[in-house]
């Protein structure tokens, strides 16, 4: 039902008045006639809207669905975009993780390395050390 304008609206309206007003005269008149030719008209009018109704609703639901497809479809994608964000931010987190964790086994093996060094190192001063210690004792012991 296209849009009617608040003057068309009110001329329709009139009509529909002058057309109750002949039906009310022709009961008045007992016009059988033109009773049952009025009663035929309203029936035929009340389709008319009542079709008018029923393609509006269709047009609607028709609509309502495009708009819910619509909708599920941009929900859709924004549940997709979002997880996708979040499994890069997880493989980011993974990866910083991982590079994180090598860091502190180098750090670690660095570490140890290190003790090793000092270790070999003080094994070898202890050594010497006890040869010379060794050495003197002979040496007093010989003297």
């Amino acid at each position: 039902m296209p849009e009617q304008t608040a003057s068309e609206l009110l001329t329709a309206l009139a009509q529909k008045a002058k057309d109750a007003e002949d039906s009310a005269a022709a009961a008045r008149a007992k016009n059988r006639a033109a009773l049952e030719a009025r009663r035929d008209a309203i029936e035929t009018s009340l389709e008319k809207s009542e079709a008018e109704l029923e393609a509006e609703a269709e047009h609607a639901k028709s609509k309502v669905g495009e708009m819910n497809s619509k909708l599920h479809s941009h929900f859709a994608e924004k549940r997709a975009a979002i997880k996708g964000e979040i499994d890069a931010q997880k493989a980011s987190r993974d990866a910083k993780r991982a590079t994180r964790r090598a860091d502190d086994a180098e750090s670690d093996a660095v570490l140890a390395v290190g003790f090793a060094l000092d270790a070999i190192e003080t094994a070898e001063y202890e050594v010497i050390d006890a040869v010379l210690a060794r050495a003197e004792a002979d040496a007093l012991v010989s003297a």
